[in-house]
């Protein structure tokens, strides 16, 4: 698997002769940038810089309907991101039940004040 934890911006970049359309997705899949661009070097290289400037490290993706492959590749690595949450939401329940100060019926919360 890529580590992918330091790309801030997924941008689809789908090339054509005549005009270019680019789309940006956060990894939590926010629609960040849609737009259709001119078929302009300078064009890009601004809206890469405001991309970069707005939300840091961009990943580009270029060619035919690259969109189409950044969300499919984000759906799966957010899906892996919430499993790895519940297996450890359910192994730390298991560590705190198991938890001496759980099992004598002591407040963990602190000292009382009696």
């Amino acid at each position: 698997m890529i580590d992918t934890s330091d790309i801030d911006v997924y941008l689809g970049l789908d090339v054509d002769k005549g005009e270019h359309h680019a789309t940006a997705l956060t990894p939590a899949g926010k629609k960040t940038f849609d737009k259709r661009l001119p078929n302009s070097e300078p064009k890009l290289r601004e809206v890469f810089a405001r991309l970069r400037a707005r939300h840091g490290t961009v990943l580009v993706f270029v060619g035919a309907d690259a969109a189409a492959l950044i969300v499919p590749s984000l759906a799966n690595s957010l899906q892996a991101v919430l499993d790895q949450r519940k297996i450890l939401a359910h192994r730390i329940g298991e560590l705190l039940e198991a938890h001496p100060l759980m099992q004598c019926g002591a407040d963990a919360s602190g000292p009382s004040d009696r």
